[in-house]
C-alpha cells in the first residue's frame, strides 16, 4: 500500500471515529432529557437508567476520540507539511482533553 494510500485511510479513519463521538454525544444528551420515547429497564428508576445510558455513551466517545487522535497523529506522521491534517489533529487533542 502507498503511503498516500495510508495517508487517505488514515484520514478517513479519523473522520469516522469524529462521525460516531457526535453520534455518541447527541444520543447523551437525549438520555438525559425526559420524554416518552425512552425504554428504562424494570427495577431501575428513570433517572437511574437515563444516567447510566449518558455516562455509558461519554465512555465511547471518549475511546472514539482517542481513536481519532491516534489516526490523525498516524496520518500527520506520514504526511508532516500538510497543515489541514495537523489542524485536525490539534482540534481533535483538544476535543479529547475536554471530553476527558
Amino acid at each position: 500500500m502507498s503511503t498516500h494510500a495510508c495517508f487517505e485511510k488514515h484520514k478517513e479513519l479519523a473522520n469516522r471515529h469524529e462521525e460516531k463521538v457526535r453520534i455518541l454525544l447527541e444520543e447523551s444528551s437525549k438520555a438525559l432529557k425526559p420524554g416518552p420515547d425512552r425504554v428504562v429497564k424494570a427495577g431501575l428508576s428513570a433517572s437511574a437508567g437515563s444516567a447510566g445510558l449518558a455516562c455509558k455513551a461519554v465512555r465511547e466517545a471518549v475511546a472514539q476520540q482517542r481513536l481519532a487522535v491516534r489516526e490523525y497523529r498516524e496520518a500527520s506522521r506520514l504526511r508532516p507539511r500538510d497543515t489541514e491534517t495537523q489542524q485536525r489533529l490539534r482540534a481533535a487533542s483538544l476535543a479529547l482533553r475536554s471530553l476527558q
